[in-house]
């Protein structure tokens, strides 16, 4: 049977009805800090380039996320967290080297159009 898989996807959602669970999610952090999945991917190079936050500091955010949206949303069958993470580390150790390509480090979504 051929099922559609997601490495890990951006996204954003903000729910505002008091039954939905999303609707304790953060989106700002203590101290004023905008929640790392609001960014934009502009903000997100910044703040790499930067060293702000990390790859996998903003990878982990955005597993978070999923973590916390899919069990409302059923958007995933097949998270790859760790693939994820070792992606972002990766990335991480070329940012630190100097060594970044223009969208180092930014989370991407993939879906699988086609059985794997």
């Amino acid at each position: 049977m051929c099922q559609d898989h997601l490495n890990i996807m951006t996204f954003n959602i903000r729910y505002n009805n008091p039954g939905d669970s999303l609707n304790a999610w953060p989106h700002r952090k203590e101290g004023g800090m905008t929640d790392l999945t609001s960014l934009t991917i502009a903000s997100i190079r910044e703040g790499l380039a930067k060293r702000k936050f990390s790859s996998l500091e903003l990878t982990d955010a955005y597993l978070r996320a999923i973590d916390i949206a899919n069990p409302l949303l059923n958007a995933y069958i097949v998270v790859t967290q760790e693939k994820a993470r070792d992606m972002a580390a990766s990335s991480d150790a070329r940012i630190a080297k100097g060594e970044a390509r223009p969208l180092e480090g930014v989370p991407l979504g993939i879906k699988d159009l086609f059985c794997t």
